[in-house]
């Protein structure tokens, strides 16, 4: 049996093959023109000898080739490895050592620049697509490589996805996603969202990221169009808008500010019904301009982490009342408040937010310490059980209200969220550190309007000559645009901790 993706995608391709389902830039596509070029790189995949479970990495632009990879690898029931593209070299290394992948799918006219930055034994087979009116397509390429790829652990048999994020300790970690999971979470998501086979979703957001991705899946579930779109300008999102009628956008808080700037006169936004927001709080503010802006939308917020899609949702019914809540359980969720003495916190008393039932997804790849810290027992016996038994311990602390919903207070694990990702200070402190000069370095967010925190590194430095605009052009040519700095400060002396650490607390008051 194929990955839950492409049986998602079977039902539509059975019941309307010739039905206009993706859309991408002036092109549109049926259910069959797709399912043709799945079964063309299908063959390609079984020809190269690439059996289920092998993990395959996809490093594509979003477009209709990126969608045919990931119901291709779901149809042979491959484990597929979505990167986002504005990672680097170091990056990508990093994620296709780290998986074991045996295949790397490409865009053809990136080839030379990822050729030139992949370790030599890093997979056994590059896979380039061709986008072309006449002759668009997928063909293999043999590489060196080492005799075998690392076999699924039996724990990961259902295994249909790997997506990566940010962990606690700075290295990014592989969330092991189930076809049970996509699934779920596509069913859930259809269900508390209202869509249905009349809406057509802009796409917006990387499908590397489990908010993008559902995306994709919640539109196969419902049976919406979804019109692919990597964001330039807000004003080309106005374009989008308008040409294909768009019914359903979903965005985080800075990108949902950014396209408050574009001109969305003479009823631009009219035909959307609903809007969306995860990865992080939106200001109260934003949403009473966003409904002004699109005065016939209600507005879903939601709160979720990827180790189980999503958590809770608050209603467009109750947000007016309660703007700062992040809602209650989806559906298919059971979640619980944990105390500092292991008990169930009382109304108003913060604890941390426990994710049970089929969302949660099956841990992480290659590291059983973050997955026995991440992924534990249920505090209680839930009435809804996920595959592995296990619940997830999100790590964020939160309080349940006297209306019975949910409050988000803050994250224990340090990261800084900037611009809807998520960002390890160690990972920006070492790229700094191999710059010539850089003696202390300490990395940290700070509060900020439009970003959520804006990126702050503040560098002790022997070197007169150091500017900040030599650190941010070392910083970019090293790492994705996201995580180069916003604001570099040069300190004599960082304050410490009677340990000798460095005070990060101490740091950040003196910034703000």
């Amino acid at each position: 049996m194929s990955g839950a993706l492409y049986q998602l995608f079977s039902v539509w391709l059975e019941s309307c093959p010739e039905r206009s389902w993706l859309k991408h830039q002036a092109l549109e596509f049926s259910y069959s023109s797709i399912s043709a070029q799945v079964n063309q790189l299908t063959g390609q995949l079984e020809a190269s000898g690439l059996r289920p479970g092998d993990r395959v990495a996809i490093y594509m632009a979003k477009s209709p080739g990126l969608v045919v990879a990931l119901l291709a690898c779901s149809r042979m029931n491959l484990v597929a490895v979505p990167v986002h593209m504005v990672l680097k070299g170091p990056q990508l290394n990093y994620i296709l050592s780290n998986s074991s992948a045996a295949a790397l799918i490409i865009d053809e006219r990136r080839r030379d620049y990822v050729t030139s930055v992949l370790s030599a034994d890093a997979l056994s087979w590059l896979v380039c697509y061709r986008e072309e009116d006449d002759s668009s397509g997928f063909y293999c390429e043999a590489r060196q490589s080492v005799d075998a790829t690392e076999p699924l652990p039996a724990r990961f048999a259902e295994a249909e996805l790997l997506i990566y994020t940010s962990g606690s300790t700075g290295s990014p970690k592989g969330v092991v996603v189930s076809r049970s999971n996509i699934k779920q979470g596509a069913q859930s998501v259809s269900e508390y969202l209202g869509l249905d086979s009349d809406d057509r979703v802009l796409s917006l957001l990387p499908l590397a990221f489990d908010y993008g991705f559902n995306q994709l899946s919640s539109s196969l579930y419902s049976g919406a169009a979804l019109v692919l779109m990597d964001y330039l300008l807000a004003a080309d999102v106005v374009r989008q808008v308008q040409q294909h009628k768009i019914t359903v956008i979903a965005a985080v808080p800075p990108l949902w500010i950014k396209l408050l700037g574009a001109n969305w006169k003479d009823g631009a936004g009219a035909s959307v019904r609903l809007l969306t927001n995860s990865g992080g709080r939106l200001p109260a503010m934003v949403q009473k301009s966003l409904l002004a802006v699109f005065n016939q939308a209600d507005l879903v917020l939601m709160y979720g982490l990827t180790e189980a899609f999503r958590s809770t949702y608050l209603p467009a019914d109750l947000r007016e009342q309660c703007p700062d809540s992040i809602g209650d359980a989806i559906p298919g969720a059971e979640l619980y408040i944990i105390n500092e003495r292991g008990e169930q916190a009382a109304t108003g008393e913060a604890g941390e937010l426990v994710h049970c039932g089929p969302l949660v997804t099956l841990g992480y790849w290659g590291d059983s310490q973050m997955s026995e810290l991440r992924f534990r027992s249920p505090p209680v016996q839930p009435a809804l059980q996920s595959e592995s038994g296990k619940a997830v311990w999100s790590g964020d602390q939160v309080y349940r209200g006297d209306n019975g919903l949910i409050y988000f207070i803050g994250r224990e694990d340090g990261l800084i969220k900037s611009s809807g990702y998520r960002i390890s200070p160690e990972d920006l402190e070492e790229v700094a550190y191999s710059l010539q000069g850089v003696n202390e370095v300490v990395a940290l967010g700070i509060d900020d309007f439009a970003l959520g925190q804006r990126l702050v590194m503040v560098i002790g430095t022997s070197v007169a000559e150091l500017t900040a605009e030599m650190v941010i052009r070392h910083m970019r040519s090293i790492l994705p645009e996201y995580m180069v700095p916003h604001q570099i400060e040069f300190w004599q002396d960082l304050p410490r901790t009677p340990s000798g650490k460095f005070d990060r607390v101490a740091i950040k008051d003196q910034l703000t």
